[in-house]
């Protein structure tokens, strides 16, 4: 029995090398990780987040989106922050007021934006601009002659939420006077990532553009 308990011990004390070794590597791996997406954030120009701050408190480690490579997660950098645009038409015609000189409305435009590729499979993921508007009628054509409340979200998604910071709209002509209201908004999609053990927030600049044209 003495001999045995020996043995385990002297077995356990030859591995004690190897685990230290093991962690020194590993903990330089997540430096070199480290400083290579701080020199990525300098280029691409994305904002990095402590994960052990307020806003991803309410975060599980589990929810990051995982990568392989810095490289990796510099593509998806990239393909995220690529502009979006959408445009929805409809037809307003049929309910020409015969009566009120200005008509009140509210849209949501809102597209088909899946996280793909990354070990993502097609995550579901809607995006929105939801604002009120304001047309009229000249000639039996629909003018707009206003926008506000303009807010954009992203729906169906659990690993990442959107931040809005700025919005402008502006109107102009498609096919008639004023038939198309053009909306941008500006603001940061945040998510966690890990790579390769290295794990932090990031905060993704992202431009989406919208527009509705009444008919």
């Amino acid at each position: 029995m003495k001999r045995i308990l020996v043995l385990v011990i002297a077995l356990g004390l030859a591995l004690v090398p190897f685990a230290s070794a093991n962690a020194e590597s590993t903990t330089k791996e997540i430096a070199e990780t480290r400083n290579q997406v701080e020199e990525l954030q300098k280029d691409l120009g994305f904002e990095l987040v402590d994960v052990s701050s307020e806003e991803f408190s309410s975060v599980s480690k589990k929810d990051f989106l995982k990568f392989d490579s810095v490289q990796d997660f510099e593509e998806f950098i990239k393909d995220a922050q690529q502009p979006q645009e959408f445009e929805e038409t409809i037809n307003v015609s049929e309910d020409t007021p015969l009566i009120k000189p200005q008509v009140s409305d509210s849209h949501v435009i809102n597209w088909w934006a899946p996280f793909t590729g990354w070990g993502m499979t097609g995550m579901a993921c809607w995006k929105n601009i939801a604002f009120n508007y304001q047309y009229k009628f000249v000639n039996k054509k629909p003018q707009f002659t206003k926008v506000s409340g303009i807010n954009s979200y992203v729906t169906g998604l659990n690993v990442a939420w959107w931040k809005q910071t700025g919005k402008s709209y502006n109107i102009t002509k498609k096919k008639t006077t004023n038939d198309t209201a053009k909306i941008k908004v500006v603001g940061a999609m945040v998510l966690g990532i890990d790579i390769k053990g290295f794990t932090i927030g990031a905060k993704i600049g992202q431009t989406w553009n919208g527009s509705l044209t009444l008919y």
